[in-house]
């Protein structure tokens, strides 16, 4: 299988699902997950309180994960929307007074399979969003919205790019000169209002790819009450309509052979049922 050849640029304002078929196999890892907590911060945060961790890996949507009390409030969803099944991610944390912090995930990955006779890909990643920091510590209270073209093996479905990269061994695709083919984009005080970038994409017929998406919103407090609002959503989307099968569309009849004997079984019942019947 040709390795694609990828070209990133930024630029910023601061279902289905069957069994897999042997062809299909490398593309099983997608799906969506959020996350939220609020805690004691900033020097450390310790005596978490962790809202529900939804969704997950072959899961197209979360629902809202959510968490709320004297601290800080935090929500968060991802989901796997539109015609190609894209990531559509939505998180925000707001911190109240007296060193507290909230934080919110959400993260998506889906696999592409591209069926047309050759040409370049572009995907606008694109975070919207409003942080509110009185301090000014563009670590302490931010959204940032990062974006990944991984190749499709060794691959899998992990929210930390640690994890993904040096444990698993997952490849970035990249350029002959080795720039990743990513986005970051992050809203803190500097920059408060909305980011984008670009990836573009030079494909052949069969070429397989992961999109990994991955938005975090955190807000710690100090004397002042601060937050990071990016619900308004951190998306990935084509341009155009390329000839892509999203993994999560796949479905794979049974086996032949499966099938056989399934209707093996429905014939002895069936013979079964008219013995008994005489």
């Amino acid at each position: 299988m040709r390795k694609l050849r990828l070209s990133g640029a930024f630029c910023g304002c601061m279902y289905l699902f069957g069994f897999p078929s042997a062809a299909d196999a490398a593309l099983i890892h997608w799906g969506a997950q959020a996350g939220t907590s609020v805690a004691d911060c900033p020097s450390f945060c310790t005596s978490f309180n962790f809202g529900p961790t939804l969704g997950g890996e072959n899961v197209a949507n979360s629902g809202i994960s959510s968490v709320s009390e004297f601290r800080g409030d935090a929500r968060a969803s991802a989901s796997l929307t539109g015609g190609l099944s894209t990531p559509v991610l939505k998180a925000e944390s707001a911190a109240n007074p007296n060193t507290n912090g909230a934080f919110a995930t959400a993260f998506g990955v889906q696999g592409y399979t591209y069926n047309g006779a050759g040409e370049t890909l572009t995907l606008d990643i694109v975070l919207d969003g409003l942080v509110s920091d009185p301090e000014m510590d563009p670590f302490d209270t931010r959204a940032y919205l990062e974006v990944v073209l991984y190749a499709p093996d060794p691959f899998g479905f992990y929210f930390d790019r640690g994890t993904l990269d040096f444990e698993v061994g997952a490849t970035p695709l990249s350029q002959p000169d080795s720039s990743e083919a990513s986005v970051f984009l992050q809203l803190d005080h500097t920059n408060t209002t909305n980011g984008s970038g670009q990836i573009s994409i030079e494909a052949a017929t069969g070429d397989e790819f992961y999109i990994w998406a991955f938005l975090r919103a955190e807000s710690e407090s100090g004397l002042a009450a601060t937050s990071a609002d990016a619900f308004n959503t951190g998306s990935v989307s084509f341009v155009g309509n390329p000839d892509l099968t999203a993994a999560s569309a796949v479905v794979v009849p049974l086996p032949a052979a499966l099938w056989l004997f399934g209707s093996g079984m429905l014939g002895l019942i069936g013979i079964s049922g008219r013995k008994k019947a005489a």
